[in-house]
């Protein structure tokens, strides 16, 4: 039961970390960029990527952000948005 109610919580996930995690996957997808490849860029690790890209964690810091933006060649308005700021 206790697994059915993790996998439950973890479905619904964070309205607003799914939506970043979206449209970074999505972003990063359309500059045909693998999530290895955009993680360098960005200079984080890829496993925290994924966590972003599944909606996995807590909101990323604005330094992230802004990061993972300028990797993406996105205006950094797009992923404030993205990620419920703006």
């Amino acid at each position: 039961m206790r697994a059915q109610m993790t996998e439950t919580n973890r479905s619904k996930g964070n309205g607003r970390a799914a939506e970043l995690g979206e449209w970074v996957r999505s972003r990063r997808l359309a500059s045909n960029v693998n999530q290895r490849d955009l993680a360098a860029r960005a200079g984080m690790s890829r496993s925290y990527l994924c966590d972003i890209e599944r909606g996995r964690g807590g909101q990323p810091s604005l330094q992230c952000l802004d990061r993972i933006a300028a990797a993406l060649g996105a205006d950094r308005t797009e992923i404030l948005a993205a990620s419920g700021i703006l």
